[in-house]
């Protein structure tokens, strides 16, 4: 009777299975695929460098030039033309300069004949053609201001030198101290342009006849 009961037992007995929670069931889910795959992985790596302030001061080289004006008078044998430039300081820099007379034009047999003496502040710097002051005279340590006086002269009496203009550019080129001309640093440019003039109404003052 006994193994009879088992028997039955046995035979009507249905296992209950318990359901399981979708989210839980999720979870495991993912959890398995996460421990079964490990894939590759990107990563950034971000940094900001804080920027040292750094200061930056400017200066500047610059001069003005004040002239009198075209040279003064007409020039003869017996007469001379003169002129004054005055230099002054209008920058943070110093400097050194040389003065050369440039872009001759005109009557260029007047020109030819013209001696120019150059004194600055009362020094004589140069005494010579107007031709040869093309390659300039310096250089010189600017100390402001600067007084240049000009006189110009003529060489020859020749009557085919009256009635004539002679132009040209008294060219201050200036750089600054530490650097030789032209081989940087700052530098600056002042150009007065002059003209001389010869005139048929001055006989009396040495024209040939």
């Amino acid at each position: 009777m006994f193994k009879h009961f088992v028997k039955k037992y046995v035979k009507n007995y249905t296992p209950r299975i318990k359901s399981i929670p979708t989210g839980l069931l999720i979870f495991g889910l993912m959890f398995h695929s996460s421990v079964l795959y490990i894939g590759s992985s990107n990563s950034y790596f971000n940094d900001t460098a804080p920027s040292t302030l750094n200061a930056y001061t400017s200066s500047t080289l610059s001069f003005d030039l004040a002239s009198s004006g075209d040279f003064s008078d007409d020039i003869t044998p017996t007469q001379d033309a003169t002129s004054m430039i005055t230099m002054t300081d209008t920058g943070a820099e110093d400097f050194r300069y040389k003065l050369r007379a440039l872009n001759v034009t005109g009557d260029l047999d007047l020109c030819a004949a013209i001696n120019i003496k150059a004194s600055l502040d009362s020094t004589e710097q140069y005494n010579g053609t107007l031709a040869g002051l093309a390659s300039g005279v310096g250089p010189f340590t600017f100390a402001d201001p600067e007084a240049w006086d000009f006189e110009a002269s003529l060489t020859s009496s020749d009557t085919a030198l009256e009635n004539k203009s002679c132009n040209f550019d008294l060219t201050y080129n200036a750089w600054q101290i530490g650097f030789a001309e032209g081989a940087g640093g700052f530098t600056d440019k002042g150009v007065i342009a002059s003209t001389i003039n010869s005139d048929l109404s001055r006989d009396g003052h040495g024209f040939r006849q």
